[in-house]
């Protein structure tokens, strides 16, 4: 599935050879995406506006607030938990599949990205500019979250194998850092110290792809 900030969001059933565009609304500011292992469920947050799920007969949106800058969502592979986070405020949890959605306390940050594990017990999120500029991590479904031990940075994108045990995680001129212990410590990757404005992993955290916008490369 791939979100077009207000074209709409389009899916694609046959390995991206093509794609159809949904039902969700066209004249949104779409800025994230998620989705399950069988492709069934979907959600989708929107800067200035909402998170909307979709399970497979068409788009709603949920109860989450409907005026925040969302930036990021991750769903677990089953699609029943969902995690999304906003700039310049909290990280929002649903166990439901997008039903109820619950606040971490004292989360009000410039969030950037966010990442769950597969089975939605390991989640991590990323803090950027103008606030602590952090890593957040949780082991027990977001039950609580700790500070991993991480330089500060405006950290930008990040990335969890299936497992939650492999981190990558990208930040403005410090190139990648990992952690393959579940997040307790990082360490810096031999990638180009440029900014990646993105990076993603596989399943196994064995293969990971990075994207530079500043002229540099992976």
């Amino acid at each position: 599935a791939a979100a077009a900030s207000g074209v709409g969001i389009y899916v694609s059933s046959n390995y991206g050879t093509d794609w159809t565009i949904t039902s969700a609304p066209s004249n949104l500011l779409w800025k994230s995406i998620a989705m399950s292992s069988s492709g069934e469920y979907m959600a989708a947050v929107v800067l200035g506006g909402g998170i909307y799920v979709s399970s497979g007969n068409g788009w709603s949106i949920t109860s989450a607030p409907q005026n925040l800058n969302w930036t990021s969502v991750s769903m677990s592979s089953s699609g029943e938990y969902i995690a999304a986070v906003a700039y310049n405020s909290s990280i929002y949890l649903s166990s439901n599949s997008g039903t109820n959605w619950n606040t971490i306390p004292n989360s009000v940050s410039y969030w950037t990205s966010v990442s769950m594990s597969s089975s939605g017990q390991y989640i991590a999120a990323t803090s950027g500019a103008y606030s602590a500029e952090i890593i957040f991590i949780s082991s027990n479904f977001g039950s609580t979250f700790a500070t991993a031990t991480a330089p500060s940075n405006s950290w930008i994108s990040i990335a969890m194998s299936s497992s939650g045990q492999y981190i990558a995680v990208t930040g403005t001129g410090v190139g990648i850092y990992i952690s393959s212990n579940f997040g307790s410590t990082f360490a810096t990757a031999t990638a180009p110290s440029n900014t990646c404005i993105s990076i993603a992993m596989s399943s196994t955290g064995q293969y990971m792809a990075a994207c530079v916008y500043d002229g540099g490369g992976i």
